[in-house]
């Protein structure tokens, strides 16, 4: 597969409703060399999926309004493919969590592991042409 030159570059979607999260998690996605856009709720981050189409999103659970078990499902009505990160400070085998497990691709416990994340946001940052290399 030859690389497109029309695509504009891959970026991260981040989703926290507290600031403090939110920019941690961007720093340590750009750090890695990842480009990010931050939504500061889910209602937020809804809205610039209907323009934009991140290559990875990563999203608080509980956040007024819209939370990131309904952003999820949106998401993946509209990009099924397209991988999603759960950021939770819940307990990681809470029952609350056991249906949502269909609809994110990991589920990741606050504090976050910047490594484990890295290593996520890696894997499904690699364009289809490198992947085929």
């Amino acid at each position: 597969m030859t690389r497109p030159s029309a695509l504009p570059p891959p970026f991260v979607l981040l989703v926290d409703d507290h600031e403090c999260t939110l920019q941690r998690l961007a720093e340590i996605v750009r750090l890695a060399g990842h480009r990010c856009v931050l939504a500061r709720s889910g209602a937020e981050a809804l809205a610039y999926c209907v323009e934009h189409r991140p290559r990875v999103v990563v999203t608080d659970l509980v956040m007024p309004q819209l939370g990131g078990d309904i952003l999820a499902l949106w998401m993946r009505s509209r990009y099924p493919s397209t991988p999603l990160v759960l950021v939770t400070g819940e307990d990681l085998d809470s029952d609350r969590l056991a249906p949502l497990r269909t609809r994110f691709a990991a589920i990741l416990p606050k504090p976050i592991d910047p490594e484990r994340l890295l290593a996520l946001i890696a894997r499904w940052m690699s364009p289809p042409w490198e992947l085929e290399a």
